[in-house]
């Protein structure tokens, strides 16, 4: 039986040599071997599946079950159904589609997912990279996410905005909608310094940090503007 201790390897899936008693065959052709129990208890799709008896289909020996998704996002939903440490990089791999994972149910692992995009830490992906962790959670469908991303995004320039892949995930009209949101916050905080800093005690790069309060959110990607001037004086003085 393997343990978290015994399956750290980089190449996870590539064999049975762990104890391994499922194969999973992806769709361009890729053996992922796999520890059953840990699928059943990350997927109420695959518990259902495997509850009675194993896909009756063998490949050396072992039950093999055929996935539409590619080997990329298999690897990337199976190791977070896996109880070992990951980071973001182990996760979110080149052209994985994570949201299969709704498909397969797997609430367990997605809630793992969302709180390593929320963490907030100094050097995290909401203080590194909020665009991607923003567009992600579009594609994921996790308002909440989408929300803290955005005001994390807020820090970030728009001319500075990153052209990242994950950028596929929002519509041209999304990225539009949420420029002019960024514009509009930046507009905000500095018609507040201009009408508040009559002694020039606030500096010019008080609008940044001024520019996350300038939010409300009315509908999924629909940004509007607006924030307390108590807020705004709180935060400067």
């Amino acid at each position: 039986m393997s343990t978290a201790s015994s399956i750290r390897s980089p190449h996870l899936f590539d064999s049975a040599d762990n104890g391994e008693d499922f194969v999973i065959h992806t769709s361009d052709d890729q053996h992922l071997y796999v520890v059953k129990s840990f699928l059943i208890f990350a997927s109420p799709f695959f518990a259902n599946l495997l509850k009675d008896s194993s896909p009756e289909e063998k490949y050396q020996g072992i039950s093999v079950w055929r996935a539409p998704e590619t080997g990329v996002t298999m690897t990337a939903l199976l190791r977070l159904c896996y109880p070992i440490h990951l980071e973001l990089k182990d996760v979110l791999l080149p052209e994985a589609d994570l949201l299969a994972g709704q498909k397969y149910l797997m609430e367990g692992p997605l809630n793992r997912l969302r709180s390593m995009l929320l963490n907030n830490d100094s050097g995290g992906p909401l203080d590194k990279e909020p665009l991607r962790v923003l567009a992600i959670a579009r594609r994921l469908r996790w308002d909440d996410v989408v929300q803290c991303s955005a005001r994390a995004l807020l820090r970030t320039p728009v001319r500075s905005f990153p052209n990242i892949p994950e950028l596929e995930f929002l519509s041209s009209r999304e990225y539009h909608r949420l420029q002019q949101w960024c514009w509009a916050c930046g507009d905000a905080a500095e018609k507040v310094v201009a009408r508040e800093n009559v002694d020039g005690t606030w500096k010019t790069e008080d609008i940044q940090r001024l520019r996350p309060l300038f939010f409300y959110r009315s509908s999924l990607m629909g940004w509007v503007v607006g924030g307390p001037l108590a807020a705004a004086r709180e935060v400067l003085h």
